[in-house]
This record gives structure tokens, C-alpha cells and sequence, in this order.
């Protein structure tokens, strides 16, 4: 039984450091993805982002990771990643990530392959004979005043939200907790009643057992309270399991904080413990 125990509060203690090396790990992407776009490697920024995102999958790595695919120029990757972040519950940031969707469905359309031109038959020509120019073959991009092209301008980020927005905490983490402490109260009742009810049947057997038919009931009974100390102790060991589940989704949850740099807005995430 007690090797039971042992093994139980060892799995725990495992699950906490791997929780623990997980969050340091996306912490420390998330750091270099914050600083690659900072310094306007978008390209090295998304794949930072999308190591801590795959870490840990929280709202304001979703919008820094679809914010430096479009500055990067995927923009289709960055509109499924824009639409994805919008799907969240609490999408504090939804202006400007429906910004970015539209800026990014727009560079997507412009990106996408060209329909191919019909062919065009050269008509023959007699020779010393210059043919003239198509007028609609001819570039109508509008120029400014001094002749120069003008270039397209596309929509930057807008509306900011407040400073200080940060994500809700889903309560997901707080059911956990929740759950693991009955389940791990119920599994120690179960758990020390059958220890106690395994041995006194042991001590009442000793003294008492002189007939076969009673010594076999007495057997059972053991067998029962054996059982009954065995779930006991599995159940204590999952309520403790579902109870560092919980600490580790609702304190190491990443907030969400808004924050504009050169390149547009950027979210800061903090990473509690």
C-alpha cells in the first residue's frame, strides 16, 4: 500500500516539473519572438511565436503570432491565424485583430496567382510597317504631380485598446482544483477506512478465527477492506494529480497585455506563478 502512495505522489511531483519546464520554455520563445519584432525580423518572430504558442496556447500568443505573419507577409497563414484568435471567448484585443484580418485577406487576394491571359494573336505585318501600341495594353497606374507612381497604401492596426487589457481566466483551472480536492478528500476517507477496517479484521481473525467457515469470512472481509483501501488510495493520488492540472493551466495561464512598437501592436504576455 504504501509503495501505492509512493509511486502516486512521485507521478505528481513529475507532472509538476514537466508542467513547470513547459511554461519556461514558452515563456523564453515568447521573449525571443517579442524581440525579433521588435527589431523587424517578422519571419524569425512568427517561428518564435509559434514555438510558445504550441507550448502554451493562450490568446495574446495567437495574436502576436498572426501580427508577425502578416508583417512577415504570409497573409494567408496570418488570416487563419487572425480568425483563429477571434474564435476565443474573451478576444480583448477584437478590433484590431479584425483590422489585421481584413489588411491580411486583402495581401492574400493580391498574392494569389494570376488567372493566365488569353493568348494573342500577332496579326502578320507587311514589312516597314510599325504597328501602334494597344491603348488598353498601355500602364494606367495614376502618378502624382511630379510623375512618380503612387504606391497602394494598406490599413495599419487601429483602435487600441485600453493599456492593462489582460485575458479572463476561464475558470477552467478553478474547477480542476475544484475536482481534485473532493476527489482526493473522498479517496483519503475511502483510503484510511480501509486501513483501518484491513487491520482490525487482521487482529479479530488472530484472536477470534478458530472455526474454517469464520476464518474464510474473515478473509473476505479483509479482501473487501483491501479494495476498498487500494481505491481509496488511486483516488487520493488523481485528486492530487487534477489538482496540480489545475495550478498549473490557471497560474501558468499567459495574460494578455496590449502594447504598440514600429511595427504595430504587439501583445505582452505574463507568465505567473
Amino acid at each position: 500500500m504504501h509503495h501505492l502512495l509512493i509511486l502516486s505522489a512521485t507521478s505528481c511531483l513529475l507532472l509538476a516539473l514537466a508542467g513547470r519546464a513547459r511554461a519556461d520554455d514558452a515563456r523564453a520563445a515568447f521573449a525571443a519572438g517579442k524581440a525579433a519584432y521588435a527589431a523587424g525580423n517578422y519571419a524569425e518572430a512568427s517561428e518564435a511565436f509559434e514555438r510558445a504558442y504550441a507550448l502554451r496556447p493562450a490568446a495574446g500568443v495567437l495574436f502576436n503570432l498572426a501580427q508577425a505573419q502578416r508583417k512577415a507577409g504570409h497573409c494567408a497563414r496570418a488570416a487563419e491565424t487572425y480568425r483563429r484568435f477571434l474564435q476565443a471567448p474573451t478576444s480583448e484585443a477584437r478590433a484590431a485583430a479584425e483590422a489585421g484580418l481584413a489588411e491580411s485577406e486583402a495581401c492574400a487576394a493580391q498574392q494569389a496567382p494570376p488567372a493566365p491571359a488569353p493568348a494573342v494573336v500577332e496579326p502578320a505585318l507587311s514589312p516597314g510597317v510599325a504597328s501602334a501600341p494597344d491603348p488598353s495594353l498601355l500602364p494606367t497606374t495614376p502618378t502624382s504631380d511630379e510623375g512618380a507612381a503612387t504606391p497602394a497604401t494598406r490599413p495599419d492596426v487601429v483602435d487600441l485598446p485600453p493599456a492593462g487589457v489582460q485575458d479572463h481566466a476561464t475558470g477552467r483551472g478553478r474547477r480542476l482544483r475544484r475536482l481534485g480536492l473532493v476527489t482526493g478528500g473522498v479517496g483519503a476517507v475511502a483510503l484510511g477506512a480501509g486501513l483501518i477496517g484491513y487491520f482490525s479484521s487482521a487482529v479479530i481473525c488472530t484472536d477470534k478465527c478458530d472455526e474454517p467457515g469464520e476464518e474464510r469470512t474473515q478473509r473476505e472481509h479483509q479482501t473487501a477492506w483491501l479494495a476498498l483501501g487500494v481505491g481509496g488510495g488511486l483516488a487520493s493520488a488523481a485528486g492530487v494529480g487534477l489538482y496540480v492540472w489545475g495550478y498549473l493551466i490557471n497560474d501558468a495561464e499567459p495574460r494578455l497585455g496590449l502594447s504598440p512598437t514600429r511595427g504595430g501592436m504587439v501583445a505582452s504576455t505574463t507568465f505567473r506563478f
